[in-house]
């Protein structure tokens, strides 16, 4: 069984991403906290706090992963947005990740995106 200490693991890319950007404090709350950019703030803090909880006290592995990933995303939108086309670039990325995702799901499970035979795992 891993120690409690490989749990964090998870957390230290985000907060080292984080930490340099909040030292700026006035610029970077002002900025984070705009309404554009209030939500992913929000939501960075909260999937924050529950890849702590969901690693440490529930130990509840897909959980965590799924929190980290809504991380990653609330903190590159975050990140990106200071780029001038940044947060353009990344709704294109999610977009075509979420395409290719559909897909992969609808040929996996005999979803309605063939020719009407039993194709898939469960068709």
């Amino acid at each position: 069984m891993p120690s409690k200490e490989s749990f964090l693991l998870p957390d230290f890319p985000f907060s080292d991403q984080l930490l340099p950007v909040a030292a700026l404090q006035g610029p970077f709350l002002s900025f984070a906290l705009e309404a554009e950019r209030a939500v992913y703030s929000i939501a960075y803090c909260i999937s924050f706090t529950g890849v702590l909880f969901s690693s440490l006290v529930w130990k509840a592995y897909f959980v965590t992963i799924v929190l980290v990933i809504a991380q990653m995303v609330s903190m590159s939108y975050i990140i990106l947005s200071y780029v001038p086309g940044g947060t353009r670039f990344l709704t294109m990325v999610l977009s075509m990740f979420m395409g290719v995702f559909r897909t992969c799901c609808r040929s996996c499970f005999g979803g309605s995106g063939g020719g009407g035979g039993s194709g898939g795992l469960l068709g």
